[in-house]
């Protein structure tokens, strides 16, 4: 049976408490956004899209050996951004800052560990962020940039001491996410 997966980042209740509130804050001052539902924020590392249930063993383990050299990691939330830009905002999302050299590092090393089990290798570099919201239409958008710029974030520490592989369920209330297995972080 196919199922889609993702690899990612569980984060802690006080960063979802941040998200939530950037969330109230912009409230209706985006036309058209689909806001992340609080239990599903996370911080991506990879999206595997739909795999075989029974290759699940073979992603952890790419995993583990992709993240054997990386220590528990120090990250906080930053500022506030958009993709693909915020003239033409599609996704609303918040960086983060901290460790990002060794994010990055572990990123690109499972990269490579699941391109051995023929997975695509994304060439672009994984800038790390949690997605907040989806914008359905651009159009009449006021410039986003002026307005998250007015947005007060908390800033938040946390420790990256695990990953997650991830199932997602789509059905007709948005995305359901359960945890697959915890790979840990072995320094």
């Amino acid at each position: 049976m196919m199922i889609r997966t993702f690899i990612a980042i569980e984060l802690p209740v006080e960063v979802k408490r941040v998200v939530r509130q950037i969330q109230d804050q912009l409230g209706g001052s985006i036309e058209g956004i689909k806001w992340v539902k609080q239990e599903n924020i996370h911080l991506s590392v990879k999206f595997l899209g739909n795999v075989e249930e029974n290759g699940i063993n073979d992603i952890a383990d790419a995993v583990k050996n992709a993240v054997k050299e990386s220590s528990v990691m120090n990250l906080k939330t930053g500022h506030l951004g958009a993709f693909p830009n915020e003239k033409r905002p599609r996704i609303l999302w918040l960086g983060v800052e901290g460790d990002v050299r060794e994010f990055i590092s572990m990123s690109k090393n499972c990269e490579l560990e699941l391109a051995k089990l023929g997975y695509e290798i994304d060439d672009r570099e994984n800038k790390p962020h949690i997605t907040i919201g989806r914008i359905r239409s651009t159009k009449k958008q006021k410039s986003v940039i002026n307005i998250l710029k007015d947005i007060h974030i908390e800033s938040i520490l946390f420790k990256v001491d695990a990953l997650k592989l991830m199932r997602s369920e789509l059905n007709r209330n948005g995305a359901v996410y359960t945890n697959l297995q915890s790979v840990k972080l072995d320094k």
